[in-house]
C-alpha cells in the first residue's frame, strides 16, 4: 500500500504488447468500477514499456483506498490493476491571507529591513510562498514565525526589502511584488493563494527647514535636520508653513507639535513675539491618503528665538558748535553692530556741522534699537524794516535796513554768512559799503554795519548777493544791520511787487542750521 495526495502526480507504467492505440490511465475505489483521470505519455522504451503521467483528482475523497490501471482504445485492451492498493490523502485547503499588504520603504540601513505576510494556516501546517516567474512557481526566500492558535496557526513570513537611502522625491507606489501561498500538510499542498505587497514611500525626516541645517545622528541613520528661525520682541511673526520650512511633497501635510505639549496639529502655528523666549517646534511629514504614503520616520526640530531689543544711547546727550569747538565727538553705547545717519559704521564719529545725528544699533540677535541727537548751531532769520514803502513817482527813493538775527543763541561761523536781496522791475538797489547808519524811510535812524558785508554779485543793479567779510560773524543772540536804498525808475503807477531778502541755504549748517525761516518779503508800491 502506498499513499499519495489529491491533486498531485503519479507516474504509471506498463507495456504496450502488440498495443497501438492512445492508452488512458483509470482508477475505481472498488477495484471494480474504474473512471479515466487525466494523463499523459512521458516515455516509451525499446521494450515497449510505456509512462503516463496521471493526476490524481483534487476533489477525491480522502482516506479511499484505490487501484490504478491502464487501457488502451485501439485495440480494447485492459491491463491487470494495480496489486498495490493507493491510499489518496486530503488536499487542505490554501491558507487565509490578506489580497493586499500595505508596508513603507525602508530608510535605515540596520533597521526595518523586513516586509511581513501574515496568513493563518491549520495547526502544523507548513506555509509556503512563492513568486511567478516566467509561467513558473519559484519559491520566494522567507523566515516565519509561527504562533498557535489552537486549531489553526498564525504564520509570519518575512520578505526583504529594498533600502532607499536617497529617495527625497514622492512616488507612489514606491514597489509592488505579488506572492502566492500555500500550506502543506502530511505532505500535501495547497492550492495556492494570491496577495499584494505593495511599498509606500516614506520620507525619511520632517519638512526641510527654511535655514536647515543637516546632523548626522548616527552613522548608520539617515540625516536629520535642525532649523532656525529668529524675532525681536514686537515683530509680526508669520505661520511657521510661510516662514519655517519648504511646502511639503505631493499626498502629504505638516504636523506640528510645541515643545512637549501633548498632540500635534496640522494648523500651522504662529510664533509668540511678545516676549523674550526661545520655542523649539517638532514638524512631521504624515500622509493624506494612508494608502499611498506613511509618516516621516524622522522629525524635523525648528527652534524659534525671540530676543529683546537691544539699549543704544549717545554721548553726550547734547552738545554745540561754536567758533571755539567746531568740533564734537560722538559715542554710541551698546552692544553690536552700528551704523550712523552719516553712513559710518565706527562706535565714535566727529561732525563739524550743527543738525540731527542718528545711530541704529544691530544686535547679535539680528534686533535694532535707535538713538539721535541735536548737535545744536547758529539760526539765522531775517527783518527788513521799510515803513514808508510806497514811491510817489519817478525817481522816488526809498532808504531800508535788513536786519540778520541770529535767534538759537550760537555764533554762526566767521566769514560765512550770505543774502540777497531782489527788487522788482521798474526799480534798481544801491548799498552804500562805508555807511554805518540810515535814515528809515517813513522811519527812524538806525546803526549799520555795512562794513562788515561785501557786494559779491550784481545782476542789472536789481539783485545784489553780499557775504559777510573775513573774519566777521554773528554773535549768538546777536544781530547784523545793513543799510540800501531803492530808487523808482520806470515802475508803473498803481503796480505792485515784493522786495525779497533770503539768507543763502547753509547746506554745512555751520551758520544756518536751519533752512525753514531765511526768506523774508515786503510788498512795495508805485503810486
Amino acid at each position: 500500500m502506498t499513499s499519495i495526495c489529491a491533486g498531485t502526480q503519479l507516474d504509471v507504467t506498463g507495456r504496450l504488447a502488440g498495443v497501438t492505440g492512445n492508452l488512458v490511465v483509470e482508477m475505481a475505489s472498488d477495484g471494480t468500477t474504474f473512471s479515466a483521470i487525466a494523463s499523459v505519455p512521458l516515455a516509451t522504451s525499446v521494450s515497449n514499456e510505456v509512462v503516463y503521467r496521471a493526476t490524481i483528482p483534487g476533489n477525491t475523497v480522502a482516506g479511499g483506498n484505490y487501484r490504478i490501471r491502464l487501457m488502451a482504445n485501439d485495440p480494447a485492451v485492459t491491463s491487470i490493476p494495480s496489486p498495490t492498493l493507493l491510499t489518496v490523502k486530503g488536499r487542505p485547503a490554501p491558507p487565509s491571507v490578506d489580497s493586499l499588504i500595505l508596508d513603507c520603504m525602508r530608510v535605515l540601513p540596520s533597521a526595518d529591513v523586513s516586509s511581513y505576510v501574515s496568513s493563518t494556516a491549520a495547526a502544523g501546517a507548513t506555509v509556503n510562498i512563492y513568486t511567478y516567474t516566467n509561467n513558473t512557481f519559484m519559491p520566494a526566500g522567507s523566515v516565519f514565525t509561527r504562533i498557535s492558535l489552537g486549531s489553526t496557526d498564525n504564520v509570519i513570513l518575512s520578505l526583504g526589502k529594498t533600502y532607499y537611502p536617497t529617495s527625497t522625491t514622492y512616488k507612489y507606489p514606491m514597489e509592488e511584488h505579488s506572492y502566492y501561498l500555500t500550506q502543506s500538510v502530511e505532505t500535501c499542498e495547497s492550492d495556492t493563494v494570491k496577495t499584494k505587497l505593495r511599498i509606500l514611500y516614506r520620507p525619511f525626516t520632517g519638512p526641510m527647514p527654511t535655514n536647515g541645517k543637516p546632523v548626522d545622528i548616527n552613522p548608520h541613520w539617515p540625516t536629520n535636520y535642525y532649523g532656525t528661525l529668529g524675532y525681536c520682541v514686537g515683530d509680526q511673526a508669520p505661520p511657521l508653513s510661510e516662514n519655517g520650512h519648504a511646502a511639503p511633497p505631493e499626498n502629504y501635510r505638516v504636523l506640528y507639535q510645541l515643545g512637549t505639549i501633548p498632540g500635534r496639529t496640522s494648523v500651522p502655528p504662529i510664533p509668540a513675539t511678545d516676549v523674550p523666549s526661545t520655542q523649539v517646534y517638532q514638524l512631521q511629514l504624515d500622509p493624506i491618503d494612508l494608502a499611498k504614503g506613511c509618516s516621516s520616520f524622522l522629525t524635523t526640530q525648528l527652534t524659534v528665538t525671540v530676543s529683546a531689543p537691544p539699549s543704544v544711547s549717545i554721548t553726550p546727550s547734547s552738545t554745540v558748535l561754536t567758533p571755539g569747538t567746531p568740533m564734537v565727538s560722538l559715542t554710541a553705547v551698546g552692544t553690536g553692530t552700528y551704523l550712523w545717519s552719516t553712513g559710518a559704521t565706527t562706535e565714535v564719529i566727529s561732525v563739524t556741522t550743527s543738525g540731527t545725528y542718528s545711530v541704529t544699533l544691530t544686535s547679535p540677535g539680528g534686533c535694532t534699537a535707535s538713538a539721535s541727537v541735536r548737535v545744536a548751531g547758529p539760526d539765522l532769520t531775517i527783518n527788513l524794516e521799510l515803513p514808508q514803502a510806497n514811491f510817489a513817482a519817478s525817481g522816488s527813493v526809498g532808504n531800508f535796513v535788513v536786519t540778520v538775527f541770529e535767534v538759537a543763541g550760537l555764533p554762526t561761523s566767521a566769514g560765512n554768512v550770505t543774502i540777497t536781496i531782489t527788487v522788482p522791475i521798474g526799480y534798481t538797489l544801491a548799498f552804500p559799503p562805508g555807511m554805518t547808519s540810515i535814515q528809515v524811510s517813513g522811519g527812524d535812524t538806525k546803526t549799520v554795519s555795512n562794513n562788515q558785508w561785501t557786494v559779491v554779485s550784481s545782476l542789472e543793479s536789481r539783485q545784489l548777493t553780499l557775504t559777510m567779510a573775513s573774519g566777521s560773524f554773528i554773535g549768538g543772540g546777536g544781530a547784523s544791520s545793513l543799510g540800501f536804498q531803492i530808487t523808482r525808475t520806470n515802475a508803473n503807477s498803481g503796480s505792485q511787487a515784493s522786495i525779497t531778502v533770503n539768507v543763502a541755504d547753509d547746506l554745512t549748517m555751520t551758520y544756518d542750521g536751519n533752512l525753514a525761516n531765511n526768506v523774508y518779503a515786503r510788498i512795495i508800491s508805485g503810486l
